[in-house]
């Protein structure tokens, strides 16, 4: 008995001994800690804030950290390029004001530098809200912001302006796999080869509520969409405007089957498609209008090669083309499908152009009316009468100053054509109506 509590005394103390080496081994710096909760960190742009930058923070910050920047202008060394390195954390600004909020990269040729980063497989759950990121300037993909290697950030709230891509993406490039979310953000004044405002390259982005204004590129003068052998990616509720392209003003599309739903194109100017131009491609537009868009052919559309979309419930009106004009221009053995659609008011242009003859457009229950060169011609002049459609006033509310919905007493409300409703807008004119459940106006359609 005594023995066994000599041993047990001895063992005790050895514990002891033990206990007191990993405490003095662990007083020092270079013992690791506890992984810490996920928080807020702050940052300010005159650098006194918890985080002298950007970088700083987002070193520092763990999965679950929200990363607040006070307003202010961001610029420098560890205020752009930055990199979340697979880190499921949040930057935003802490008003939530986008505009008092800046990122300024200062990219040039010299010096290019991007504000954001993404290439380390982030998913949904990083994200980067409500801030303005201007003077992006790389000689490649995304100016402001790129996406890849199936790295896939929400971006909201953003503004992107006076970004620089020397490929694609003017303000963000969403490449390789990319399944990103963009959201109720801004494309102003950016430039690119291609998508001068945004690029999908491959990537399987969600794009909505989202504006884009005065961007310019030679493939697609808002946006570009290019996804050779992969899913589809989604444009909703978006509004282009004053883009300029070569090959689409507004938008572009290239082997790809996405789908466009709720979305205008107001003022948009291209050589091929004003608003749209399409290669190889069969997108689904849904409730769409083109506005005022100008071309040297089609002017809200240009179908080229193998090119098949459908049109349902779309309003194409005032559009201008200023070489042979047309609303829709279609060659080379392309086939749009339109239903439920209003083409009117083409000023130096017929309704549709085929220029070649594989190409056959199919109307189903379309207003076709008052363009100057032209309604029901050529080869889609045997359709008028048959399968609902109808070439009379569509009796828009105010269409000189661009206010497309219909009058109660339109030929193209649901009641009196015997199709459903046609166009993308509802009917009523008073401003104080409330929507229908149908699409939304949009939001800078001129009134």
């Amino acid at each position: 008995m005594y023995i066994g509590r000599c041993t047990r005394s001895r063992a005790q103390a050895v514990c002891l001994l033990i206990l007191i080496a990993l405490w003095l081994a662990c007083s020092g710096e270079e013992c690791p800690l506890a992984p810490r909760r996920p928080g807020t960190l702050h940052v300010r742009a005159d650098g006194g804030g918890e985080y002298v930058t950007i970088h700083d923070a987002v070193d520092d910050a763990v999965n679950g950290d929200v990363i607040e920047l006070a307003d202010g202008r961001y610029s420098g060394a560890g205020n752009r390029d930055i990199d979340f390195s697979g880190k499921a954390i949040t930057v935003r600004s802490a008003s939530a004001r986008a505009r008092a909020c800046t990122l300024d990269c200062e990219g040039s040729e010299t010096e290019p530098h991007r504000a954001f980063h993404f290439h380390s497989g982030e998913d949904s759950c990083s994200l980067v809200e409500y801030l303005t990121i201007t003077n992006g300037w790389v000689s490649t993909f995304g100016g402001g912001i790129l996406c890849e290697h199936e790295s896939s950030p929400t971006l909201r709230g953003l503004v992107f302006t006076g970004c620089y891509a020397g490929h694609h993406g003017g303000g963000l490039c969403a490449k390789g796999d990319s399944r990103s979310v963009v959201a109720e953000c801004s494309f102003i004044d950016n430039v690119a080869c291609g998508g001068g405002g945004m690029t999908c390259y491959g990537a399987m982005t969600r794009v909505l509520e989202c504006d884009f204004r005065d961007n310019l590129a030679g493939l697609g003068g808002g946006l570009e969409v290019y996804l050779p052998g992969q899913g589809q990616a989604s444009i909703t509720g978006c509004d282009f405007e004053t883009n300029v392209g070569n090959s689409g003003g507004a938008m572009f599309f290239q082997e790809v089957e996405c789908t466009v739903t709720d979305c205008s194109s107001i003022r948009n100017r291209g050589c091929f498609g004003g608003a749209v131009f399409c290669h190889e491609a069969s997108p689904v537009f849904l409730r769409c209008v083109s506005y005022a868009d100008t071309a040297d052919r089609g002017s809200a559309m240009h179908c080229q090669t193998n090119c098949d979309p459908r049109l349902v419930s779309c309003t194409f009106s005032h559009g201008y083309g200023t070489y042979d004009g047309s609303l829709v221009h279609v060659t080379d053995n392309s086939n749009p499908v339109l239903e439920n659609c209003i083409l009117a008011f083409c000023a130096n242009g017929k309704a549709v152009d085929c220029t070649s003859e594989d190409s056959a457009p199919t109307f189903r229950c379309s207003d076709i009316y008052a363009n100057e060169w032209g309604d029901w011609t050529d080869t889609i002049a045997d359709q008028l009468g048959v399968e609902g459609n109808i070439s009379v006033d569509p009796l828009f509310c105010d269409p000189d100053a661009g206010d497309l919905r219909l009058q109660p007493a339109s030929p193209c409300s649901g009641d009196s054509s015997g199709c459903g409703r046609m166009g993308a807008l509802p009917v009523g004119c008073a401003r104080a109506a409330p929507a229908d459940t149908g699409p939304r106006t949009p939001r800078r359609m001129p009134m």
